[in-house]
Formats: C-alpha cells, structure tokens, sequence
C-alpha cells in the first residue's frame, strides 16, 4: 500500500479511497455480517442506536451506533490492527477505538 500517496490525498480532501485493502472474502464477510445486522439485530436496538427517517420503514435507516457493543464481529473490525495502523498514519496520531457505526444515504 503507497500510504505517502494516500496521506496526501487524505490531508487535500478529508478521505482516501483504498482499493484491496481488504480482500475480496473479508468485504463478502463484512456485508454478509452487515446484512445479518440488519435483518437479525436492529429490530430490537433502542431508537439512539438505530435511526430511520422513518421508523417504521426499515429501508430508510441512516445510521447504526455502537455496532460493536451488539455484534463481537463488528468489536473485532473496530480493534483490527490494520485498520488502527492506517487510522494512525493518516491522523498522524494514535487512535483511540470508542465504536463502530454505519452512515448512510
């Protein structure tokens, strides 16, 4: 991975777009994960964790927090020492991991 290169692109626009930093079967496993958050866990999350434009509407969720207090897997990404090594080089500082969560639109 050319982190000079990314570095820079982070600090010039706020993000950086990795490709094959995970592997094909970990983003397979992450979205199968994802979907099963979803289907199998966000019915019963309190509304501060689960947020809906319209609550009654699954397919308007904008927002998931503190996924890894509810799933192992997702506590696991959040601690992943790739992720925590990146973080660090782009931030120019050590991480401090407090949650996993999901924004969407």
């Amino acid at each position: 991975m050319d982190v000079p290169g990314h570095k820079e692109e982070f600090d010039r626009n706020g993000f950086t777009v990795l490709k094959g930093f995970f592997g094909a079967d970990e983003v397979a496993a992450i979205s199968a994960r994802l979907d099963r958050y979803v289907a199998e866990i966000a019915p019963g999350l309190p509304a501060h964790d689960a947020l809906y434009e319209n609550k009654d509407n699954p397919e308007t969720l904008f927002r998931f927090e503190r996924m890894d207090y509810y799933d192992p897997f997702f506590k696991s990404l959040l601690l992943d020492e790739r992720l925590m090594r990146l973080g660090g080089l782009l931030l120019d500082d050590t991480l401090e991991p407090r949650g996993v969560e999901l924004f969407g639109k």
